[in-house]
């Protein structure tokens, strides 16, 4: 019989947002967004804004790199 002796306790993923319709600031866990893509290549995060409902977009972190690699 496997006994468990410490539970292990995963780290969510919490990002942070700005709604750009009503200013609200807010963070989400990974449960609360998804990853948003375009054409197959990965982009950003979106997210539903909690006080007015509408989508955030927030870009990933290494998208300027990515971009300019491409000029």
């Amino acid at each position: 019989m496997i006994k468990i002796i410490r539970q292990a306790h995963k780290h969510k993923k919490i990002k942070r947002f700005k709604c750009e319709n009503c200013g609200c600031v807010f963070k989400a866990d990974e449960d609360e967004y998804r990853e948003d893509y375009f054409f197959f290549t990965f982009l950003g995060y979106l997210c539903d804004c909690p006080k007015c409902g509408e989508d955030v977009f927030r870009k990933h972190q290494k998208w300027d790199d990515w971009k300019s690699s491409w000029r």
